[in-house]
């Protein structure tokens, strides 16, 4: 179904949108981090970042995270206890550790993923195969050219 926006409109027409699919999405995740696991957002954006992006120290983790040092030693802690991540030391740098998934952690990281795909294919089910893969096309550039302005507050400054 086309909703005809004017001109004018379509940012704020297009930011309502997206912000209803990532707060429907967020809900959505951490439903499954609590029912599944018992883990909070938080930690369940530390499990996703580690299993995509791989073992980070925890200063990386923490930037990644947009989180204070002592809070990532925190969720550090709490992954450690659920058995889902620990620490190791750093490969080159003897004063560094690093931060990784267990065995149990990268399954769990694969379980919430897959569950997500197949969540996101009942919700486009209906869409045909075209329009699929511009709606993947067109949020893979969206993702992109967020990350890259997420570092300013607004745009040309």
């Amino acid at each position: 179904m086309e909703i005809p926006v004017e001109a004018d409109q379509r940012p704020h027409a297009l930011a309502a949108a997206l912000r209803h699919v990532v707060l429907a999405s967020e809900r959505w995740r951490l439903r499954v981090a609590r029912t599944s696991l018992g883990v909070g957002a938080t930690e369940m954006m530390a499990v996703a970042t580690l299993g995509a992006e791989g073992s980070q120290t925890p200063s990386q983790l923490a930037a990644r995270l947009q989180i204070t040092t002592p809070s990532v030693s925190e969720l550090i802690d709490r992954l450690e206890r659920a058995g889902l991540a620990g620490r190791t030391p750093h490969p080159h740098d003897r004063r560094k550790t690093v931060v990784g998934l267990s065995q149990d952690g990268r399954r769990y990281a694969r379980t919430v993923l897959a569950r997500y795909a197949d969540m996101i294919d009942r919700a486009t089910r209906d869409l045909d195969d075209r329009t699929r893969d511009e709606l993947a096309q067109v949020l893979g550039e969206l993702g992109a050219a967020l990350d890259g302005a997420s570092g300013t507050l607004f745009p040309g400054t």
